[in-house]
C-alpha cells in the first residue's frame, strides 16, 4: 500500500512539472518569422516589389524577430511608425501611405505605397551583339528573344525617380534571363529614362571563343579533288564561327552542322548528282569542321598505285593510274567502267566494264570484261571495318590470282599487302 502511494505521489509531481514547464512556454510565445507584402493601387513591377519586400523584411526582422508576442502586440503602433519612417526615407519614387502590422508566430507586415506623379509608360529595347558574324549574331538574337519583355515588365509603371533605386533588381533579373537563355554571353544595358524609356542592351561573348577553323572536305563516292571548287565558299561561311563562344557552338552544333551541309547540298552541282553532305564539328578554340559529301547514284574514284618490292617479271607494271565510274542501279547493284593507264609503258591503257552485287553488308562480288583482251575477270571485295578491307581478283586471260589486304591510313593514302602466285609485296594507293 505504501509503495502504491509513493508511485501516485511521484506521478503527481511529474505531471505538475510538465504543466509548470508548458504554461510559461505558451506564455512566452515569440515571433518566429516575418511575412511582408508591399502594395500599391497603381502599377508596381514585380521585380521592384520583390526588392522592396526584402528591404522591409530586413527592417522588420531586426526589430521583431525572436521577441515575445506580448511585447510586439503592445508596441504594435510604435513598430508600424518605425517601419514607415525608416522605409520611407530610403525609398525614392514612392511614398509610404500606410503600414499595417499583424502580430503572430508568423508576423505579417503590409506596406502600402503611392507612386510619384511621373511614371514610365513605354519601354523600347535595342539589342546589339558585339563583334560577331551575321550567322552567330542571328542565332544569339533568337536565343535572346524575350529580353525586351524582361525590361518592360521591370520598368513600365515605375516612377521615373525610382529607376536608380531599382537598377540592381533589374540587372539581377537580366542576368537570370541570360543564364537561362544565353549562358555563353553577358549583357550590359543603359537606360535613357523618360515617360518613354529607351534601353540599349549590348551582349558580349564569354571566353573561350573560337580562334581558328580547320576545314576538311571529303567524299567516298566521287574524287576529293572535285570538292576544291566548293572549298572557298564553305571556308568563308565557316569563318563566321570565329569569335563565337566555344560553349555556344557546342550547344548549337546540330543546327550549325545542318547549316553548313545545306550550303553544299543546295548547290546546282550537288542537286544534279543527288549528293548529300554530313558535317562534323569539333567545338574547340581551334575548331575542326569536316564535310563528307556522297551520292547514292554514282561511284567515281581516282587512284594512283605504286608497287614496292614486288620482283615482278618483265612486262608487268609497278605503277598505274586507275579511274572508276560506277552507276548504282540500286543500293546493292552497280554497273561500272574502269580505265587503267601505265606510265612505264608509254601510257599504255586498259579498260574494263562489268557488274557487281552486294551479297552481304560490305561484301561485293563482281564480274568484268577486259575490253582489250576480251577475257573475263572476277573480283570479290569485303569491307570488314571502316579502315580495313580485303579483296581477291582472278584474271582468266593470264590466270593471275591476286589477294590483297588494304588499310586506309587516311582519306588520301592507303597501304595494301598483296599476295599473287607465291609473290608478295607492298602497294601504296593514293586517292584523289
Amino acid at each position: 500500500m505504501k509503495r502504491i502511494c509513493f508511485y501516485l505521489i511521484l506521478a503527481s509531481v511529474m505531471l505538475a512539472g510538465i504543466f509548470y514547464v508548458r504554461i510559461p512556454s505558451a506564455m512566452a510565445a515569440s515571433v518566429e518569422a516575418i511575412e511582408v507584402h508591399v502594395e500599391s493601387d497603381d502599377s508596381l513591377p514585380d521585380v521592384v516589389r520583390q526588392r522592396m519586400e526584402k528591404s522591409v523584411a530586413s527592417i522588420s526582422e531586426q526589430m521583431m524577430l525572436g521577441l515575445e508576442l506580448d511585447r510586439v502586440m503592445a508596441d504594435k503602433k510604435k513598430n508600424e511608425d518605425i517601419i514607415w519612417q525608416v522605409f520611407d526615407k530610403i525609398l525614392v519614387g514612392y511614398t509610404v501611405s500606410g503600414v499595417e502590422l499583424e502580430p503572430g508566430g508568423n508576423t505579417r507586415v503590409v506596406v502600402k505605397l503611392l507612386p510619384w506623379d511621373d511614371t514610365i509608360s513605354k519601354v523600347s529595347v535595342d539589342v546589339e551583339i558585339y563583334g560577331l558574324s551575321p550567322l552567330i549574331t542571328e542565332m544569339a538574337l533568337q536565343d535572346a528573344d524575350g529580353i525586351e519583355k524582361v525590361f518592360s515588365d521591370a520598368l513600365e509603371g515605375l516612377p521615373l525617380a525610382a529607376t536608380d533605386w531599382s537598377n540592381g533588381a533589374v540587372r539581377q533579373t537580366v542576368n537570370s534571363f541570360m543564364k537561362e537563355n544565353l549562358p555563353e554571353f553577358r549583357a550590359d544595358f543603359t537606360l535613357d529614362v523618360d515617360r518613354e524609356t529607351d534601353v540599349k542592351v549590348t551582349i558580349y561573348p564569354l571566353v573561350p571563343v573560337v580562334r581558328t577553323v580547320d576545314l576538311k572536305m571529303r567524299s567516298d563516292t566521287f574524287p576529293n579533288i572535285s570538292l576544291l571548287g566548293f572549298r572557298s565558299s564553305v571556308q568563308s561561311e565557316a569563318n563566321q564561327l570565329l569569335g563565337a563562344p566555344v560553349a555556344f557552338v557546342s550547344r548549337h552544333r546540330q543546327d550549325l552542322e545542318y547549316h553548313f551541309a545545306s550550303i553544299l547540298d543546295e548547290s546546282p552541282d550537288f542537286k544534279t548528282f543527288d549528293a548529300h553532305t554530313r558535317v562534323f564539328i569539333e567545338p574547340l578554340e581551334n575548331l575542326s569542321l569536316m564535310t563528307r559529301s556522297d551520292t547514292d547514284r554514282l561511284r567515281v574514284r581516282g587512284e594512283a598505285w605504286t608497287d614496292i618490292g614486288s620482283s615482278i617479271p618483265d612486262g608487268d607494271r609497278e605503277q598505274r593510274l586507275r579511274g572508276e565510274i560506277g552507276w548504282m542501279l540500286s543500293p546493292h547493284d552497280k554497273l561500272f567502267f574502269i580505265g587503267e593507264f601505265f606510265p612505264e609503258e608509254d601510257f599504255e591503257w586498259q579498260s574494263h566494264a562489268g557488274y557487281c552485287h552486294e551479297l552481304l553488308p560490305g561484301l561485293w562480288a563482281g564480274l568484268q570484261g577486259n575490253m582489250q583482251a576480251g577475257k573475263l575477270e572476277t573480283e570479290l571485295a569485303w569491307h570488314i571495318a571502316p579502315r580495313w578491307s580485303i579483296r581477291h581478283e582472278y584474271r582468266a586471260g593470264d590466270g593471275l590470282n591476286e589477294f590483297a589486304i588494304r588499310y586506309k591510313l587516311h582519306d588520301f593514302i592507303s597501304l595494301e599487302g598483296v599476295l599473287s602466285d607465291g609473290r608478295e609485296w607492298l602497294r601504296v594507293i593514293s586517292s584523289f
